[in-house]
């Protein structure tokens, strides 16, 4: 996991990368799993998940968008930022 945060209310998990196809979204989904079992306390009930690149596959920008997963670069929002309920 390259990204974490959290305050009182929101985590924020991601993945950085310059180039990513649906192996980037797996191993954010995979990461988020983990964290759910062995680090609970850690997360909030609302979050953001998010991958940040430089060049997105296609493939991975249409299952970010079914998925509500947050997909940017530095010039733009790829696929625009959504809340999601951690738990």
């Amino acid at each position: 996991m390259n990204v974490y945060g959290a305050n009182d209310e929101v985590s924020v998990i991601g993945e950085a990368t310059v180039r990513a196809g649906l192996e980037a979204l797996d191993d954010l989904m995979e990461k988020l799993s983990m964290m759910k079992g062995k680090y609970s306390e850690l997360l909030r009930k609302r979050g953001i998940l998010l991958i940040y690149i430089s060049l997105a596959m296609l493939e991975l920008i249409s299952m970010a968008k079914e998925r509500g997963i947050w997909v940017l670069k530095a010039t733009e929002d790829v696929v625009p930022l959504t809340f999601t309920q951690l738990s």
